[in-house]
């Protein structure tokens, strides 16, 4: 079985499918006229995002720089996927994530360098469940496979939504992500 690079990265990280990007805050930014007669106009600055939504936020770029981790350095857990994961079915995403994580190191494939991902959107869904929509970028790894040969890969942008809900201990965890093309 070939796995390519960046499926590799999508394969852990979207257990088979990947997430995506956009800007978590900007800096404010106030403009002032110099007309002395008017009012000053100003920009409001994006909101910063609280509460629940900056938990999910927090807990979507965690699990992908664990990816990163597990994937770069074979002494990191598979196990630590339990932080962010959790399984529900019919997604299973958890069980899904370590087995191929799992398969990537006994197929012999190793990565170097990391993908990033931005937080796009935060919104509560059906249910107790919360929504991330994401965009990744994984141009700066590089797979090799177990005989040292570089691993074709496939886009380096990929963006997915992230449903999130919160565990029986009040953590929210991952359980199921969606590949929604590229970004």
């Amino acid at each position: 079985m070939r796995i390519t690079g960046r499926l590799c990265i999508a394969c852990v990280v979207a257990a088979g499918l990947l997430a995506g990007c956009a800007p978590a805050g900007y800096p404010s930014a106030t403009l002032t006229s110099t007309a002395p007669s008017s009012a000053a106009p100003t920009v409001a600055p994006p909101s910063t995002p609280s509460g629940v939504e900056a938990t999910i936020r927090t807990v979507v770029v965690d699990y992908y720089a664990w990816a990163n981790r597990v994937l770069i350095d074979p002494s990191v857990s598979v196990n630590e996927a339990a932080k962010y994961l959790i399984d529900v079915p019919p997604d299973n995403v958890m069980t899904a994530v370590e087995q191929r994580i799992v398969k990537f190191r006994s197929d012999g494939y190793q990565q170097t360098g990391s993908s990033t991902v931005t937080v796009e959107t935060v919104a509560p869904a059906s249910g107790d469940t919360y929504q991330a929509r994401t965009c990744s970028d994984s141009s700066q790894v590089v797979v090799k496979d177990a005989k040292g040969a570089k691993v074709e890969t496939a886009n380096a942008r990929a963006a997915a939504v992230y449903t999130l809900i919160k565990g029986v201990d009040g953590v929210w965890r991952i359980s199921k992500i969606q590949g929604v093309g590229t970004c």
